[in-house]
């Protein structure tokens, strides 16, 4: 099972994917920021990018970019 989250602000926003990008989209026109979203397995250290979103819209990324995630992250429920 995967999780999708979003990162802001040092800060890991989780839900399924839909959730987080209608989320992410309303962050992205509010704040004028690029919001990722990511997919992780539960224990392993490294998640892949799936999407950037900003003003302009959604832009998806090719399967092949990993980003690690820190173990001291601050996980929050959308």
């Amino acid at each position: 099972m995967r999780v999708i989250f979003c990162k802001y602000r040092n800060k890991l926003f989780a839900g399924n994917y839909l959730v987080c990008l209608s989320w992410a989209m309303d962050m992205a026109s509010r704040k004028n920021q690029m919001v990722p979203i990511y997919s992780i397995r539960p224990g392993s250290p490294e998640a892949r990018l799936i999407a950037e979103v900003d003003r302009q819209g959604v832009r998806p990324i090719p399967p092949c970019t990993y980003t690690k995630i820190k173990k001291g992250a601050v996980w929050q429920s959308l």
